[in-house]
């Protein structure tokens, strides 16, 4: 059997990320105080505002404590047709029989982030699991697809830079549609967000007339 936890390098760089985008979300909590002023509610605000502050300390200081004990708990350990990858909460076992397909990717840019290497295995339907090279090396994922392909499952290699929508093109099982289209995918979690906060206002402003 053979396991495999995230280097040192690794696991400083995910908790100095997950920092990052926690001081990046904190804004976002103060904006149902604003919103409130703007609706009527000027006494009202200033509570409200108080209230998801306390909040967003809470949760930057909740995330600055778990994370760390998180990245330590990952590991992926393999051999004898099993795989067994414990990740940020749950753990996942497969077989070699679960898998029917997998992609090894040596350059992926997801979203805004860095490009970087992935390993994806899919089943009959969907995709089983994901790793991507923020987390786990090339060497220990170029070690877990030999073990597939020494268990006689296909593994389909892109050696050159490749976008995520020539990755689903390929098999739609590697990729997820709101990775292989994330402007689409943008552009309907921005709508569905307006919509959300639109009628939220308009309950608040309508509710005192009844």
């Amino acid at each position: 059997m053979v396991e495999m936890r995230i280097t040192e390098e690794n696991r400083r760089h995910i908790i100095r990320m997950n920092r990052q985008l926690s001081w990046a979300a904190l804004p976002l909590l103060a904006i149902p105080g604003p919103l409130l002023a703007l609706a009527g509610y000027p006494r009202a605000w200033p509570i409200v505002f108080a209230c998801c502050v306390a909040l967003a300390l809470l949760l930057l200081l909740s995330i600055l404590l778990a994370v760390p004990r998180l990245v330590a708990r990952q590991r992926i350990v393999f051999g004898e047709g099993g795989y067994t990858v414990t990740g940020w909460f749950a753990t996942r076992r497969l077989v070699a029989s679960d898998v029917t397909r997998a992609a090894m990717i040596d350059r992926l840019a997801l979203g805004v982030g860095a490009s970087a290497h992935h390993l994806v295995l899919a089943g009959n339907r969907r995709r089983l699991l994901s790793l991507v090279g923020q987390m786990w090396t090339y060497e220990q994922m170029s070690a877990l697809a030999t073990d597939l392909t020494r268990r006689g499952i296909p593994v389909t290699h892109f050696v050159e830079p490749t976008t995520a929508a020539h990755v689903r093109a390929v098999d739609h099982r590697f990729m997820p549609w709101r990775y292989a289209h994330p402007l689409a995918f943008a552009l309907l979690l921005t709508a569905a967000i307006v919509l959300v906060v639109t009628v939220a206002v308009v309950a608040i402003i309508v509710a005192p007339n009844r």
